[in-house]
């Protein structure tokens, strides 16, 4: 990669274009630090730094399949934003289909691979929209049920950052007796997430701790 390496604790957070890291990931053949890092479109991807910077790696894939497709899919939206929208909401479903489909996705394991899937309808993306509809900006697909698959009857939209709050990796910590995700708390306390975060994370600290 050249040039002094990142230390895992600055580049946690990080966002790229579609891409935000999460963690480190280990190294591909020729040596070089891999990056995992979670899509826009709710997939995961490895990815070394330097194609994150440059802009060689921008999403998981999702992008490229809606940039090549999702130019021929009309649906009325013929303004520059409502196509913008429509290719967002292309990326997603592109997204979720992977999860649940493909064993060579990395999120398969824990979609697919542990029985969630797509219903027949939405494996053709007009219904997909005709039934979801666009999402606003900064919003992304979730579940209401994490142990059924998607569908219209399951499936709404939500605003990524409340997404992030729910996901299974989230810390949670108790603030007055009450229990909530660590971003929530520092909001609260209005104290910086990523220093509390990495104090946690990388240094042991506990919640109390890694506050002062």
């Amino acid at each position: 990669m050249g040039g002094k390496k990142l230390k895992t604790e600055d580049a946690v957070g990080l966002k790229f274009n579609m891409l935000t890291v999460v963690s480190k990931h280990g190294s591909d053949s020729r040596n070089h630090t891999l990056w995992l890092c979670e899509c826009e479109c709710g997939s995961t991807t490895t990815s070394e730094m330097c194609d994150l910077k440059s802009g060689k790696k921008k999403s998981c894939g999702c992008l490229k399949l809606t940039h090549q497709q999702a130019g021929s899919i009309k649906h009325g939206a013929s303004s520059t934003s409502a196509d913008k929208e429509v290719r967002r909401a292309w990326a997603i479903w592109c997204g979720l289909r992977a999860r649940c489909l493909s064993e060579a996705n990395e999120a398969y394991k824990d979609y697919g691979g542990r029985g969630i899937d797509v219903c027949p309808r939405w494996l053709d993306f007009s219904n997909f929209l005709e039934d979801m509809g666009v999402p606003e900006d900064g919003y992304t697909i979730e579940r209401v049920d994490v142990n059924k698959g998607y569908s219209k009857e399951n499936c709404t939209w939500i605003k990524l950052e409340e997404q992030n709050r729910n996901k299974r990796t989230t810390i949670r910590v108790e603030l007055n007796g009450t229990s909530m995700c660590l971003k929530q708390a520092t909001k609260i306390l209005d104290i910086p997430y990523m220093r509390t975060y990495k104090r946690m994370r990388y240094r042991g600290m506990s919640f109390e701790e890694a506050i002062r």
